[in-house]
């Protein structure tokens, strides 16, 4: 029942070819496989109770405790449950779907370089969230186990029953952006494309405190809260707000076929054919989520018991007051949820905005014939070329005050580590 439309359409508003307005719409299902497709599968052996065979001596003489087709003790009764499933699926499962469109206005300034500004939206539904479906609701009264309800608090409504996880098509997500983008062809030596993209990126299907992106078809760890899983709703740990990333190359203007030293001679050969290659990314950091530990829970839910990550309050929304390497991050803008609240910590998902990034790459690149079917070509290449110190994300748990927002490591994705160096000589024959 996936039904997935697509309409798009472009127009030139002027009596020419260098402008075009392009807009479209789609709707795309996201099939999800993998673990899902079997998780029901495990249900029926997810009665967990243990008994150990022994021998015992009885009148009838020596035999073993258990015999087939018993499989329990003969002094225990009948079990239901007691353990916990992990996990199920919605029967009524459905794929995830996403809604997504684009309006883009696109210019030619000239023979060679081009400009465009696109707004692009996407509206994801149906994405995975795993529930514990026998978890009661945040209260004050204290969690607690009962003769007659040993596994689970009473309120609970399996009572036979620990956990009982099961994945929903409970989330959703939101993005929307500005993306401008500059591209020039080669002329006259000279080569680039410039992008700049700001966005914004919010989802609830990501968890409690996210430390990757989750992606479409993300489940696992079950939520704190089932009963308000908007109140995961928040920015989206894998964008950037703020994208620029140029790339580009220039042949330096010596040698053959070029603006100077196009005589020949030695100065020509050591000085002309060289290519000068760029990449530079500059954005803003990756957005992160304050935590604490299960056991300042005050919301008597029993949610250590479903390993599931808790967040504290807000005291303050000024969260970089002080900033400095140590502390990138305000930790006094951050507390426990008061002891008796009866309540899951206000902190949002996604609220933290961690270390950004800058990087430049830089090449050098030269071809030159050793005879007319034997060529040589010699490449270096340096990423970080000005060793500008990129910090990885601090870490966001306000119980560990020593490593709370403490810049203490490296960043060592997209280029962005300590300075690299390589130098390569190619013969092509």
């Amino acid at each position: 029942g996936n039904f997935q439309p697509r309409v798009s359409l472009a127009y030139r508003p002027f009596n020419d070819t260098k402008t075009v307005i392009r807009a479209g719409f789609g709707i795309y299902t996201m099939t999800n496989l993998g673990p899902l497709s079997f998780n029901n599968s495990g249900n029926p052996t997810s009665n967990l109770h243990t008994y150990s065979n022994t021998a015992v001596t009885d009148a009838t003489g020596t035999h073993p405790l258990i015999q087939f087709p018993r499989t329990t003790p003969t002094t225990v009764g009948v079990q239901y449950g007691g353990g916990g499933l992990d996990q199920g699926v919605d029967p009524n499962y459905r794929d995830p779907q996403s809604n997504q469109w684009s309006l883009t206005i696109e210019r030619q300034l000239n023979e060679s370089t081009s400009l465009r500004a696109s707004y692009v939206g996407m509206h994801t539904y149906r994405l995975n969230v795993t529930e514990d479906l026998n978890q009661i609701a945040a209260s004050t009264t204290p969690y607690a186990t009962t003769a007659a309800s040993p596994y689970v608090d009473p309120r609970a409504p399996y009572p036979n029953w620990t956990t009982l996880y099961s994945t929903f098509n409970a989330g959703k997500s939101n993005y929307k952006a500005l993306e401008l983008e500059m591209t020039r062809h080669m002329a006259r030596g000279l080569y680039f494309n410039a992008n700049y993209t700001l966005a914004k990126n919010q989802a609830d299907n990501q968890g409690d405190a996210p430390s990757s992106f989750a992606g479409e078809v993300n489940y696992g760890i079950p939520i704190a809260d089932r009963f308000h899983i908007t109140q995961d709703y928040g920015n989206v740990q894998g964008t950037r707000r703020q994208r620029v990333l140029l790339s580009g190359v220039y042949q330096l203007p010596f040698g053959s076929g070029r603006q100077f030293m196009t005589g020949g001679g030695w100065m020509s050969q050591v000085f002309g054919g060289w290519d000068v290659t760029n990449i530079t990314l500059l954005e803003t950091g990756p957005r992160q989520t304050p935590s604490i530990s299960a056991s300042a829970d005050q919301s008597n839910t029993n949610v250590a018991n479903r390993g599931a990550i808790l967040r504290p309050d807000v005291v303050s929304t000024n969260y970089y007051a002080g900033q400095s390497r140590a502390q990138y991050f305000n930790l006094a803008a951050f507390a426990p949820t008061p002891t008796g609240a009866g309540r899951f910590g206000n902190a949002g998902v996604g609220i933290l905005q961690g270390p950004g990034t800058a990087a430049v790459s830089l090449g050098l690149a030269k071809s030159f014939p050793i005879t007319e079917r034997l060529h040589a070509r010699f490449e270096s290449t340096f990423t970080n070329v000005l060793n500008h110190t990129n910090f990885a994300p601090p870490a966001t748990a306000i119980d560990s005050p020593s490593t709370f927002g403490a810049l203490i490591g490296p960043q060592t994705a997209e280029n962005a580590g300590n300075r690299t160096g390589q130098l390569a000589l190619r013969l092509d024959f």
